[in-house]
């Protein structure tokens, strides 16, 4: 692996994106990864698109002919997890020049000019502090804020407005999401890339800790959305119960205590988010005797790795 030319201090970032897909076909909610890559090749400034393709067939078909000549598509016909498939795709990045890459999950896509202006603003942040190794968007879930704005203006009237006018434009949060993501391809190798024991959930908090931990900082433009879906929602009153089930609610609760035993002073958050989960996998999915089966397996097998990593 080369090193490499630049750094994300410039400000001038040579930008790709790494995209990672698991059977693509399955996705609700009308959206697809052909239109996810689409909107992110849509934007010039992303010189090249990786798709690392977890899924157990080809996808190719769904790249479109558009953008072929920017896209390199990487089959895998298995399923080595989130960070594995990152770590192979930024590999790449840096192998062709790239110094900066956006990170993408298949089920998020961004309005041409969110992207344009994130971009834009990333660069003059760069530029101003080179300390800043990690960019975030704002989220926007249709799903959630939608099922959410509604219960408030019945709660609290028809003035009600929505709490991103509220916020600040700006912040510096302990992580951000790993779709969306703009890292330094450098700092990434130089820190450790992302931690693929922990397969899928929590590797975006396991990196943004690391960051920090490392002296860095991590930046949110508010102002920026990019439409995300987490999960799968069920279309109630209870906007926020995820119907997650079997293996992933394995990795959730195994990975979160995992990195909450690493990362203690910013994972203060841990306790009431697995109560939260155990509630919504027990109460809000008919999965439920499987589910609590996997978070006692998840226990267990977290308590061992922190084990092992302690002896170390």
């Amino acid at each position: 692996m080369g090193k490499l030319s630049l750094s994300i201090s410039s400000s001038s970032m040579k930008l790709c994106a790494v995209t990672v897909w698991y059977n693509p076909q399955n996705i609700e909610d009308n959206l697809s990864a052909a239109g996810n890559l689409k909107s992110v090749l849509a934007c010039p400034r992303i010189e090249r698109a990786y798709v690392i393709d977890n899924s157990f067939s080809s996808n190719e078909n769904l790249i479109s002919s558009e953008f072929s000549d920017r896209i390199i598509y990487v089959p895998l016909y298995k399923n080595i997890g989130i960070a594995a498939a990152l770590n192979r795709g930024c590999c790449k990045a840096i192998e062709d020049g790239f110094d900066t890459a956006l990170t993408m999950d298949q089920d998020s896509y961004w309005n041409i000019e969110q992207l344009e202006k994130y971009i834009s603003d990333s660069e003059k942040i760069i530029e101003s502090d080179p300390s800043i190794k990690s960019f975030g968007p704002n989220m926007n879930d249709p799903v959630v804020l939608n099922v959410l704005a509604l219960l408030k203006r019945k709660v609290l009237g028809r003035h009600y407005k929505n709490r991103d006018i509220q916020r600040a434009e700006v912040e510096f949060p302990n992580y951000v999401m790993c779709s969306g993501n703009i890292i330094s391809l450098d700092t990434w190798n130089k820190i450790g890339r992302f931690d693929e024991k922990l397969f899928i959930d929590e590797v975006d908090h396991d990196y943004c800790f690391r960051l920090l931990k490392h002296g860095y900082k991590i930046r949110r433009n508010n102002k920026v959305f990019l439409n995300h879906h987490l999960g799968d929602k069920k279309r109630t009153f209870f906007p926020r119960a995820l119907t997650h089930h079997g293996i992933r609610i394995y990795y959730i609760f195994r990975n979160m205590i995992i990195v909450n035993h690493r990362y203690p002073e910013y994972t203060a958050y841990t306790i009431s988010d697995l109560k939260r989960f155990t509630f919504d996998s027990v109460f809000f999915n008919i999965h439920a005797v499987k589910n609590i089966i996997n978070i006692l397996k998840a226990i267990r097998d977290a308590k061992k790795i922190i084990r092992e990593e302690d002896r170390r």
